[in-house]
């Protein structure tokens, strides 16, 4: 239900017309699910429509998503500040919404600035849970949470712990049954206004594979991108190294750490990428090449809440330097550094597509390859559909898919591409 009021003063006409101006003031009568929003609009002489936008997230506010709009009301023809209010009811208990104004006239808009309250009361929590099939012995599952969850045979199950509306959820297998491999589906997103009752656990017997191929993708986490190739490992019994890179605006661990703590909880290989993805034959000091690896492990570490971990490098355009080649060990990451066997292209500007990069791969692959990927969306998240048909494709043909692990991945000589200076946007 909704209630609007307006309080209207004696009128008279602008001496100067011009946009309105809009200004908020705090909310009132805040309770469990309901609260009055205040503000005040100037008409500045011309007949002016104000509405509230109120939301619990400000994103795309500019573009007009993720918002609600209250029933544009009508201004006369004012000049003078005149004080509105807006009722809002059905609210969520112990939940922050965010409001402002925005008023229009024939010279243009105005908005006036954000303004946040929280309702009072605790909020409901939903659990995650699905099915399990397949299972010949006990499974134990774990979500982003840290609960482990044992799922001793075939049917339904339910995480105990709740969570609020809004918030992220995976679930992984941390322990399949003896002589199976396990794959999840449904198993990721954000948690609504209900129960999560759709993931499937399926269990099936270990394929016997003859080879071993390594997938590697450089430059994320990408929160475009990154999710649906953890879904397609997921989904195929996969697994993949995610060599990352501190911060690239929306890109990269620091703005995405809960992608990260995803590949690790999926049993995923983790690798530093460096920070910024300079080319380090660049860096003149050692202490530079220092922060450059450490400040990126140090976000990895963080991220996932242990140093506990193997925690491989890759090289930005596998540049090296021997400073660094003798100095991972002693700052706790794998040695040698991880390059490849070979690069598909697959980045900005060449962005070849799904359907060249698995050709390039079925071509090319062989036994013991590590093959160099990347998970950023410079060239459309449609791109990325190739993740899921080229794991099947390797399956089919006795590849096991794996992440690189201590001691056993074949380390690889550094490209002879590496000499060329990469275009700008290229990142590998």
């Amino acid at each position: 239900m909704l209630v609007l009021s307006v309080i209207v003063p004696a009128a008279a006409l602008a001496s100067t017309i011009s946009a309105p101006s809009v200004s908020t003031a705090p909310a009132t009568g805040i309770t469990s699910a309901s609260a009055t929003l205040n503000g005040s609009v100037n008409p500045d002489g011309l007949t002016t429509t104000w509405q509230f936008q109120y939301g619990t997230t400000t994103s795309g506010w500019s573009t007009g998503q993720n918002y609600s709009l209250t029933p544009a009301s009508t201004l006369p023809n004012s000049s003078k500040s005149v004080k509105v209010s807006f009722t809002l009811t059905g609210l969520t208990a112990g939940t922050t919404y965010y409001y402002q104004i925005k008023a229009s006239n024939s010279k243009g808009t105005h908005w006036a600035a954000i303004v946040s309250f929280t309702t009072t009361g605790t909020p409901p929590t939903y659990t995650v849970g699905g099915s399990a099939s397949g299972l010949t012995g006990a499974a134990i599952l774990e979500d982003n949470g840290r609960d482990d969850l044992n799922v001793p045979a075939d049917g339904s199950f339910t995480f105990a712990t709740g969570l609020t509306a809004g918030a992220s959820y995976y679930v992984t297998v941390k322990t399949p049954p003896s002589g199976e491999t396990c794959t999840v589906s449904g198993g990721s997103g954000t948690i609504g206004q209900a129960n999560v009752t759709n993931v499937a656990v399926t269990c099936t017997a270990i394929p016997v594979y003859n080879k071993v191929v390594y997938l590697t993708f450089d430059d994320g986490p990408d929160p475009q991108t990154t999710p649906g190739v953890l879904s397609a490992l997921e989904q195929n019994g996969a697994h993949a190294t995610f060599c990352m890179v501190g911060s690239n605006g929306p890109v990269g661990v620091q703005p995405n750490p809960g992608l990260v703590d995803r590949i690790y909880l999926d049993g995923d290989a983790l690798c530093d990428h460096t920070w910024d993805h300079p080319d380090m034959t660049t860096i003149t000091t050692t202490a530079q090449q220092q922060a450059e690896v450490l400040q990126d492990r140090d976000a990895i570490y963080s991220a996932i809440g242990t140093s506990n971990v193997p925690l491989f490098f890759r090289y930005p355009y596998g540049k090296g330097t021997a400073f660094v080649d003798s100095s991972l060990a002693g700052w706790g990451l794998q040695a040698p550094a991880a390059y490849w066997s070979f690069d598909n292209q697959d980045w900005y500007p060449l962005c070849p597509g799904a359907a060249a990069i698995q050709a390039n791969i079925e071509a090319k692959v062989f036994d013991g390859a590590v093959i160099l990927l990347h998970d950023v969306s410079y060239c459309g998240v449609a791109q990325m559909s190739y993740i899921g048909p080229v794991i099947q494709w390797l399956h089919a043909n006795g590849y096991d898919v794996r992440a690189l692990s201590p001691g056993v991945y074949p380390p690889q000589p550094a490209p002879l591409a590496a000499a060329v200076q990469a275009p700008a946007m290229r990142l590998e």
